[in-house]
């Protein structure tokens, strides 16, 4: 990489000792993390960096970098290799945003800068952008990527030799070269691209040796055609925020498809045709209004399934869908008006009985007065994330008895009228999220002795109504609060504020408290011989 780190050592002054640190994070990494780590340089740009974990370890192993080892599946192995990048703090988990907010991961700026030279030097990648334009490509590059290319200019593939291209990743251009002449192409990631356009996608199905193909966020699109059918060997299919409304019968014909992705489109209705693809693992669909095609008990592929509507299962589809025994990861959606009640009850009972006996994340939309029962028969269920009203509290020990429970996020509905106070339970418990008009959460001793990572969301509550005793939280390492800026000057707001700051400078561990993105350090009470000091601001 010595050529192209010289230039950029010239163009910037002192940039020679940075570019030495994040090199040597690089150089650390086992070969197969680099490749993994290089793949991510190759779809994030500095102002789009941000990426979704699933749709990262899905690439890697359409990719080729990624397989099999010993009885381990390929993605068993794909999100090792994830894990070991964000423990190895190469890849950061970005906060999330809201309640219901996706989980998203992040490369450091300089991080990204460094890795795209290291790839240029490698000839790993080819780099095209307005930006970068007068860069000298390689001359039959493997990897592409374009990136924000405007409709009046060139984006600069003329110059290059597509045939023998891999993998493309177009990110937010106006404008989009041919596709006919791609016949080695196994990627094609395509995100908010105006210029796409639905005789693009003609050319895209004749593609035939695609196993991976993202069309998001290109609102030209508008159908999927039936030569979809020719690509026999897709695995992955992502049509997210498109104007795409019914999927053809013949995708049935993708018989190695595993992951298909139709969130935020106008499609209502999944094609029956579905059931024929015996790989299909995640099925990813909703968030509203989507029905299930019959015989969805025939899924027993399916590990991943988007957002079930009460509103649109019958009593036979509800029924199939108890017979989906094989889910890991499931959204229900609820609704609250007084017609819906014999619906959700309906849908929580086929729930209740089934109790999915591998389902690890569970995600329910509605407001319950009450925790269910039959959420305390999911023995496997590692994450969780529901909502409450004030009565539902008093069902958390229903929660606290859940064995393998990891990550639990509550949002509570009202303000208040009494303390939550957590005693025992959640003793496997990392990352805990409380969403609440005033989180008036009490912790005493011995209370989630896994505890990590405490969550709080407040908005204009009261004085008074404070989160009290995370000095008893033994294993703690950070605290995040996050409000509204319209109630920075509210009473409750810097009250808790106060407290929570008071509460880690008090704490046996060093605590990261982060305020709306703000972080600040507190160093354990035992490194400063027993006494608490000033604390020392995050850079």
């Amino acid at each position: 990489m010595a050529s192209s780190l010289d230039s950029a050592q010239e163009r910037i002054s002192g940039l020679e000792d940075l570019i030495k640190v994040f090199s040597l994070s690089y150089e650390n990494l086992p070969s197969t993390l680099k490749t993994c780590l290089l793949c991510i340089a190759t779809s994030t740009t500095v102002k789009y960096q941000k990426f979704r974990r699933g749709d990262t370890v899905r690439k890697w192993i359409t990719e080729g970098f990624i397989s099999e080892v010993g009885w381990r599946s390929s993605e068993e192995v794909a999100n090792q290799c994830f894990d070991d990048l964000v423990g190895s703090k190469v890849i950061q988990p970005v906060e999330r945003p809201t309640f219901y907010g996706k989980g998203m991961y992040e490369v450091n700026s300089m991080m990204l800068y460094v890795l795209r030279l290291i790839s240029r030097e490698e000839s790993l990648v080819t780099f095209l952008s307005d930006l970068d334009i007068s860069e000298t490509p390689a001359a039959r590059p493997v990897f592409l990527s374009i990136r924000r290319c405007g409709s009046d200019s060139s984006n600069g593939t003329e110059r290059l030799d597509l045939s023998h291209v891999r993998s493309i990743t177009i990110i937010h251009c106006d404008k989009v070269f041919s596709f006919k002449h791609l016949g080695y192409l196994r990627v094609l990631n395509v995100e908010e691209c105006d210029g796409l356009d639905d005789t693009d996608v003609q050319h895209i199905c004749r593609l035939i040796l695609l196993k991976h193909l993202s069309l998001k966020e290109t609102p030209q699109v508008t159908r999927i055609p039936p030569q979809i059918g020719n690509l026999r060997h897709l695995e992955t299919l992502e049509i997210e925020l498109t104007q795409i409304s019914v999927l053809p019968p013949q995708i049935g014909k993708l018989q190695n498809l595993e992951t298909l992705d139709v969130r935020l489109t106008r499609v209502k209705e999944l094609p029956k045709e579905l059931i024929q693809l015996p790989k299909l693992a995640n099925l990813h669909f909703g968030h509203t209004g989507v029905r299930l095609p019959a015989g969805s008990d025939r899924f027993k592929s399916v590990k991943v399934l988007g957002t079930i509507d009460s509103r649109e299962c019958s009593a036979s589809t509800l029924q199939e869908i108890g017979g989906m025994t094989g889910l890991i990861k499931a959204e229900a959606m609820l609704y609250g008006e007084p017609a819906d009640t014999p619906k959700n009850d309906n849908l929580l009972s086929c729930m209740g009985k089934c109790n999915f006996p591998l389902l690890e994340e569970l995600k329910v939309a509605p407001r319950f007065v009450k925790i269910p029962g039959w959420i305390a028969h999911l023995s496997r269920l590692k994450k969780l994330e529901i909502r409450l009203f004030e009565q539902g509290l008093n069902d958390l020990k229903i929660l606290g008895g859940l064995p393998s429970l990891t990550s639990l996020a509550i949002q509570l509905f009202g303000d208040p009228r009494k303390q939550v106070t957590i005693t025992s339970g959640f003793t496997r418990l990392e990352f805990f999220a409380f969403d609440c008009y005033a989180p008036w959460v009490k912790f005493e001793q011995g209370a989630m002795p896994s505890l990590r990572h405490i969550e709080l969301t407040h908005y204009s509550g009261p004085a008074g109504k404070t989160p009290a005793g995370i000095i008893y939280l033994e294993s703690l390492q950070k605290v995040t609060l996050i409000y509204s800026s319209h109630c920075s000057s509210c009473a409750g707001v810097i009250e808790t504020v106060a407290v929570m700051r008071k509460e880690a400078a008090s704490h046996a561990n060093r605590i990261v408290l982060s305020v709306n993105g703000d972080d600040e350090i507190f160093p354990s009470i035992s490194s400063v011989d027993g006494k608490i000091t000033t604390t020392e601001n995050e850079e």
